[in-house]
């Protein structure tokens, strides 16, 4: 079996994946890490110290690709804007704190005290323009609410070329006039994505900031017991472009890209499928589809199979779940609702 960057390398072909990060104050998200080697990246962060340190980071690391740190904030329309500086910084958003599911859910500790102040933005395709980088393949998006008003300003390379775009969706979120999750939805589908999963974060109601307050101090259970419900706060979601249109063109490169893309967040099965697909339109060479589709087996053998991921395992596991089941409704009173159920 080939090795994990042999598997990369197969999938890409050389293609250069361009991948934004915006709100990067941490570097890519673990599951995006391993393409980190393979991509071009573009991470924007306007907090100088976070930016200074990616730009420490990225320098040290020996890459086969370039990595842009950009310490500017991004809008629809570039120019001067308000920005709302949290407590925390990873809160501060173009958009005002204070919506009503903040007053009362909320956690006042991660947004008060909070200093605005204005500052120039710019659009995304003018920064990416400036750079000599004409597409970007993926986008994450953590802006806190302003996630709609980035994707409008990278224009037209948001429908002609842009293959994924993860983003934040608060439920309805902290901010004033946040976008709801049905505009997103709607803003995206418009332009040819589809939505693939939804991340949510949910918590418990907070008693002077403490979440573990009711579930430890009235209810007696530990703060993730199954026994109390939490409430959904926010969601991170993930959009595809629909893979028809790159079929019917034969986008070779869009497709790789794709793939690559699809195994990362770990829809293997659709990766797996999709080549199937580019066999069966003569897209590529059968001998090289059934190469592409190992390296596809190889990144999750390597990456995330275990013994105890195997079929035998998991009946082993039904059985032992099963046994605990009939023991614990002996001695434990049965859950009266359907919807209180391990995830």
């Amino acid at each position: 079996m080939v090795s994990l960057d042999q598997a990369l390398k197969l999938l890409l072909n050389a293609e250069d994946l361009v991948i934004a990060d915006v709100g990067a104050a941490y570097g890519l998200p673990w599951y995006l890490q391993v393409l980190e080697e393979w991509a071009t990246l573009c991470l924007f962060e306007p907090n100088t110290a976070r930016a200074e340190e990616l730009r420490k980071a990225y320098k040290k690391s020996n890459r086969r690709n370039k990595a842009h740190v950009f310490e500017t904030a991004l809008s629809a329309s570039g120019g001067e804007r308000v920005l709302y500086e949290t407590h925390v910084p990873t809160g501060s958003s173009l958009l005002k704190p204070g919506s009503d599911t903040l007053n009362e859910f909320g956690d006042p500790s991660y947004f008060f005290p909070i200093h605005a102040h204005t500052i120039q933005t710019r659009r995304l395709d003018d920064v990416l323009d400036e750079a000599g980088i004409h597409r970007v393949d993926f986008l994450k998006l953590d802006v806190q609410g302003a996630e709609i008003e980035v994707l409008h300003g990278l224009g037209d390379r948001l429908r002609q070329s842009t293959l994924g775009v993860e983003l934040e969706v608060g439920l309805p979120g902290g901010y004033l006039e946040q976008p709801s999750m049905g505009q997103v939805d709607e803003f995206l589908r418009s332009r040819g994505f589809t939505l693939f999963d939804l991340r949510p974060v949910r918590l418990h109601r907070p008693v002077h900031g403490d979440r573990t307050y009711y579930p430890r101090k009235i209810f007696g259970v530990h703060e993730n017991s199954t026994s109390v419900s939490k409430r959904i706060w926010e969601v991170d979601a993930l959009y595809f472009r629909g893979a028809e249109h790159l079929l019917k063109t034969g986008d070779r490169s869009g497709l790789r890209k794709l793939v690559v893309l699809y195994c990362a967040y770990g829809f293997f099965a659709e990766a797996h499928y999709l080549l199937t697909r580019v066999m069966e339109d003569h897209i590529l060479p059968s001998p090289e589809v059934e190469s592409l589709r190992n390296a596809v087996i190889a990144w999750h053998r390597h990456r995330h199979y275990s013994m105890k991921e195997s079929p035998r395992w998991w009946t082993i596991r039904e059985v032992i779940s099963s046994w605990r089941n009939r023991i614990s409704r002996l001695f434990c009173r049965p859950r009266s609702s359907t919807w209180l159920v391990n995830e």
